[in-house]
């Protein structure tokens, strides 16, 4: 009976650290140890970023108040990195600041999973400045063309088409082919997991794709696990985008969507 409740209490844990992502603004943050934090990026083969910073530090207070907390720093970063925080005056900051050559704040590091550096920057950024250095660091790994390259000479992963779902949105470029590619991978049994309710939620646009339609035959299950308000404001976002479309069968789809959550 003991080991039964463990599992529960695991699972509701879980679910609340995944449900607390998804309402989270900008960046998703860790907040352990950086040895803990670091590991999780390799178990997920993320790259692994730091913000090195101080109290005192106004830039610092400037770059967590304007730039991690936008939401396409948050859509790329939470994408590609596991993202941690460290005072480097204090805990652990002391310790990592000679072993990373750190000599001004804000210093960010972009680190690989074998636990290389291999790009840093410094200084405040705005959003697009902060995006821009990191797809220079990422080179191949963020660029649309060498991903769409890729995919003539291989079938790409589940990750390299929501690398370029999010490349296309920040350059404004159509990327629906490229979403419906991204859940025909997977069995529909796995389009409610947290992943896939957060690529609807930020990049799914057509009323009448697979993955609304799924969202919408089964609304009931996905309030139980994300919260009928969260899921109440995606379709909403969604059949607002529809309801002037020049398609007809969206904007009537869009219309019983409004007057179902009008109920």
């Amino acid at each position: 009976m003991q080991k039964v409740l463990v599992s529960i209490l695991c699972v509701l844990l879980f679910q609340f650290s995944n449900a607390q992502m998804l309402h989270e603004k900008g960046m998703h943050i860790e907040h352990t140890s950086y040895n803990e934090a670091f590991a999780k990026a390799r178990k997920e083969n993320k790259y692994f970023f730091i913000d090195c910073f101080t109290t005192w530090c106004g830039p610092c207070k400037m770059m967590a108040a304007n730039t991690f907390t936008d939401d396409s720093v948050g859509r790329f970063f939470n994408h590609y990195f596991v993202s941690y925080k460290q005072d480097m005056e204090h805990n652990e900051g002391p310790q990592l600041a000679p072993i990373f050559h750190i000599e001004a704040y804000p210093t960010f590091l972009f680190i690989k999973p074998n636990g290389d550096i291999f790009y840093r920057a410094m200084g405040y950024m705005p959003p697009k400045n902060f995006l821009d250095a990191a797809i220079l660091a990422l080179g191949a790994d963020a660029n649309i063309d060498s991903l769409k390259a890729k995919g003539k000479k291989q079938k790409l992963s589940t990750h390299d088409l929501i690398s370029i779902v999010l490349l296309s949105q920040r350059k404004h470029l159509d990327y629906e082919n490229y979403l419906n590619d991204y859940f025909e991978l997977q069995p529909q049994k796995n389009w409610s997991s947290f992943e896939n309710f957060d690529v609807i939620r930020n990049y799914s646009q057509n009323i009448l794709s697979p993955e609304v339609q799924y969202l919408i035959k089964n609304k009931i299950d996905f309030d139980k696990i994300f919260g009928k308000e969260e899921v109440d404001n995606v379709l909403k976002r969604i059949a607002g985008a529809n309801s002037t479309s020049a398609d007809k069968k969206k904007v009537k789809a869009a219309q019983k969507i409004l007057e179902d959550l009008s109920k």
